[in-house]
């Protein structure tokens, strides 16, 4: 993570009474306190300003970013890529830099573009940008174990808003593991210790899902309350629908990255070759994908094929 980054994504609140320009940190500070048309108005002005390295690529990434956690219903996929493409002439050694890079794969993420949003992290030198959304990227699969490993490497941030955001991400990942006494133990302390802007803010990257369960296991109505209060209008992240695979249709799904034909198929499962195409026509239609191809790849960024 550059300085820049670290000064302009990070940035400590001005006082009261300060009178100076907008800032990168004054959009998050806008989305605290739940102004989110405000801070969209910010974010806007901000990217119509001309900039040189390596400020242009962090401010692109807190445009998008900002815009992911404050309306994600209005991102229109063409547009996920300008931030990082306009940015790309201050990149170092023709990698973007990891808040880019995350902000684009989240924007993906929440455009349920899981194979688009790995690919953006794939670029990245790992840093807490990179694991943060890598874990929840897992956490949108309901694989909460790899977002753990994830969220426990991005705990060496010591800036309190990035602590807060790992803080929410594992709390929904106990949630996602049924692990409900740490969950509820975990909720009671965050609430507790985390000023209700940082919260907030946290709240964002949570998948809707986790939040409506955090809701259902606070243990006092000041607690629910909190959540309701603090929770975002609009949730940028869902739980990804898992794709149920009968142990048939995982065995041809091995062999189809494995490469074999059809013919193959049909010899290695001793079955018809009309079977083994009933079967692939089943499992593209499962995987939403129009060839073998992209059924493979499919099911990698699923988790139900190993990248190997």
């Amino acid at each position: 993570m550059t300085a820049a980054t670290q000064a302009h994504f990070w940035g400590a609140p001005t006082r009261p009474g300060d009178v100076a320009p907008p800032t990168h940190a004054d959009p998050l500070l806008l989305l605290d306190s739940g102004q989110d048309g405000e801070a969209l108005s910010l974010v806007g002005m901000l990217a119509s300003r001309t900039s040189s390295a390596p400020t242009r690529s962090a401010m692109e990434a807190l445009v998008l970013l900002v815009r992911v956690l404050a309306a994600p219903h209005q991102l229109r996929r063409p547009a996920l890529e300008q931030a990082a493409t306009r940015s790309r002439a201050f990149w170092t050694d023709d990698r973007p830099s990891s808040f880019i890079a995350a902000a684009t794969a989240l924007a993906h993420l929440a455009a349920g573009d899981v194979g688009a949003a790995r690919a953006c992290l794939g670029q990245a030198h790992p840093d807490w940008f990179t694991r943060t959304a890598s874990a929840l990227v897992s956490l949108c699969l309901g694989q909460a174990s790899p977002a753990m490993a994830e969220l426990d490497a991005a705990r060496d941030c010591s800036s309190p808003r990035a602590q807060a955001v790992v803080e929410v991400l594992t709390l929904t990942a106990h949630v996602q593991l049924g692990h409900d006494a740490a969950a509820t133990t975990q909720l009671i302390s965050l609430i507790s210790d985390t000023p209700a802007g940082l919260l907030r803010f946290a709240l964002r990257f949570a998948p809707a899902d986790e939040v409506d369960r955090l809701v259902e296991l606070a243990d006092t109505d000041a607690t629910s309350q909190t959540l309701r209060t603090l929770r975002p209008t609009h949730a940028p992240f869902r739980r990804l629908l898992a794709v149920q695979l009968t142990r048939v249709e995982r065995e041809v799904l091995t062999l189809l990255a494995q490469g074999l034909t059809n013919t193959e198929i049909a010899e290695h499962r001793v079955v018809s070759l009309n079977t083994v195409r009933s079967q692939i026509r089943t499992l593209l239609h499962k995987l939403t994908a129009s060839n073998r191809a992209e059924a493979v790849a499919r099911a990698v960024d699923l988790g139900l094929l190993s990248a190997d």
